[in-house]
């Protein structure tokens, strides 16, 4: 059977790959799951991750692949990112930023590893909107989770990791790897309008969003 076909609205605001741009975005979203109350950045010179909140140590990564011409963050920049197998691409991004922090010498233990993951996965959170067959094709999902959860985290390579994604309901997802608990954050109508914050939607319910 074929996966149904959605029209995505989606935007990034101007130089988001640039993690002087995207940086703050992360901490905003995890700031709604985790309430941090205090950032400061992280010294690159003393081998610290790029911050603490809370004196928690945080290191920030866009998961994508290490090509040096035509990779990912290239082609979405120029609007030209197309997979026949967007799930395993997204595996193959995250999992390459992944053993590329993990092979950093940090001054600091309990590194707590955010992942910035830009493409919608909607199947990873269908059961929070009445999926009856979510079990099923969240399974490669779970499996890749255990997976980075059993190669880093039980390794005390990483004392955590959170993988941030958007579905196509307008909200961004924060995964703990760890506890495989998951939360949504929602952007306001304010915020999605000022084009200060990415967002990802399916074209009816972006200009339903939009009326208000």
């Amino acid at each position: 059977m074929n996966e149904p076909q959605y029209e995505i609205v989606s935007f990034f605001p101007e130089n988001f790959f640039n993690k002087d741009v995207n940086e703050p975005f992360t901490k905003k979203i995890i700031n709604s799951v985790l309430d941090v109350k205090e950032w400061r950045k992280g010294d690159p010179n003393q081998f610290e991750p790029d911050y603490f909140g809370d004196d928690i140590p945080f290191e920030f990564t866009l998961a994508s692949d290490s090509k040096k011409k035509n990779n990912f963050i290239q082609k979405m920049i120029k609007g030209k990112f197309y997979s026949e197998d967007l799930e395993q691409e997204v595996f193959s991004y995250i999992r390459e930023r992944i053993k590329d922090k993990a092979e950093r010498n940090y001054s600091v233990e309990n590194v707590h590893l955010c992942v910035l993951c830009l493409l919608n996965m909607f199947n990873w959170v269908s059961d929070e909107y009445g999926s009856v067959s979510h079990w099923m094709i969240d399974i490669p999902r779970q499996n890749f989770f255990n997976e980075i959860k059993n190669r880093y985290i039980e390794t005390q390579i990483f004392n955590n990791i959170f993988i941030i994604f958007p579905d196509m309901c307008g909200k961004w997802w924060v995964f703990d790897v760890l506890t495989n608990y998951k939360k949504a954050v929602s952007l306001t109508v304010e915020e999605i309008k000022s084009q200060r914050f990415p967002f990802v939607f399916e074209k009816q319910i972006y200009e339903e969003y939009m009326k208000y």
